[in-house]
């Protein structure tokens, strides 16, 4: 409570464009200017909205097929690399520095992909934030079947310490 009398308070008080004697229409025309296609609040038209790159623009169909693909291709890559980095930490219990980079690597690939995600969630626009939610959610899809396909699945109890029969797994 006390926290949204302090945004009214900065809104209404202290915010700078407030003292502007031009009207709020007049700021948010030359705001939306400055920035390019951002707009300072959630919207759902794709004109003119890039993705990541100046020359993938979301406007056509074709461009939305293209940015779809880019997301999905993230998401993937977002949710595949740390099962493909727990299969390589399964193959061994030795420390070994070319398994180790390797694991480093699919992190950081991992959350170079996830952030490229927030990116786009975070663009205000509606119909690019529930794309990455759909996208999101085929890539969890894909991965669990290619987890049960292609790896083995590891039950509870197959560790000897915890008690499990190592011959079940």
């Amino acid at each position: 409570m006390l926290f949204a009398f302090f945004v009214l308070v900065f809104i209404f008080l202290i915010h700078p464009g407030r003292r502007d004697p031009c009207s709020c229409s007049e700021q948010l025309s030359a705001t939306s200017k400055m920035m390019g296609w951002w707009k300072p609040f959630f919207f759902s038209d794709l004109t003119g909205v890039q993705l990541f790159f100046d020359w993938l623009t979301v406007d056509s169909f074709e461009g939305f097929l293209a940015a779809l693909l880019l997301l999905l291709v993230l998401a993937c890559t977002a949710r595949m690399c740390p099962m493909l980095a727990t299969a390589l930490d399964s193959e061994s219990e030795d420390w070994d520095l070319k398994r180790e980079v390797k694991m480093a690597l699919l992190h950081s690939l991992s959350k170079l992909a996830s952030l490229l995600l927030m990116l786009a969630a975070m663009s205000f626009n509606t119909v690019l934030f529930f794309a990455v939610v759909a996208v999101s959610g085929l890539a969890h899809l894909a991965a669990r079947k290619i987890k049960h396909k292609f790896f083995p699945r590891q039950t509870r109890g197959n560790n000897l310490l915890q008690g499990g029969d190592a011959s079940r797994s």
